[in-house]
This record gives structure tokens, C-alpha cells and sequence, in this order.
């Protein structure tokens, strides 16, 4: 499983279009379809279905993107400590 796939993932489910979230991401949607079937076979779920208007997140789906929201906020606040840390901004306490 690639963090760039869940990161894929997670645009096409904001969008519930492949067409809009492969524009935003600037990929093809072929590129985007490749990624979401990758990701979907990692982990054995299906994660979307395709419709009409666009897609719809299954059960498995929306669960992941739960997760992924959780994980993009975690990843954010380590970023932010990094960055104090280098800037000195934090530091350490003994």
C-alpha cells in the first residue's frame, strides 16, 4: 500500500468524480483508476463503485476515509513539530 494511493484515494472520495479529482491532482484518470485499482486490491476491498454521475464510497470505503482524515491530520501535526523543532521553536525538556 503506497501513501500516494491513500493520498489519491482521498481526493477522488472529497470529488465522487475520477474525471475532477484526476484534474485536481493532475493526472490522467486512467493514472487515477490505476492507483485506486491498486489500492483496492492491497486491500482486498472494493472502495467505490462506479455510477452514472460519478462514484459512491462502499462501506469499506467510507471507513478508509475516516481513517485517511485522521491520518492526514496526524501526518500534518508531525510536519508542524519538525518544523518548529528545526526553527528552534521547540525544544526539549529535561
Amino acid at each position: 500500500m503506497e501513501l500516494r494511493d491513500i493520498e489519491y484515494f482521498a481526493v477522488v472520495a472529497e470529488h465522487r468524480n475520477l474525471g475532477r479529482a484526476a484534474e485536481a491532482l493532475g493526472l490522467s484518470p486512467t493514472a487515477l483508476s490505476k492507483s485506486l485499482r491498486r489500492l483496492e486490491k492491497s486491500l482486498q476491498a472494493k472502495l467505490v463503485t462506479r455510477t452514472p454521475k460519478g462514484v459512491e464510497l462502499t462501506t469499506e470505503g467510507d471507513a478508509l476515509l475516516a481513517r485517511v482524515r485522521g491520518l492526514r491530520l496526524s501526518l500534518h501535526d508531525v510536519a508542524r513539530e519538525v518544523s518548529d523543532l528545526a526553527q528552534g521553536r521547540l525544544g526539549r525538556l529535561r
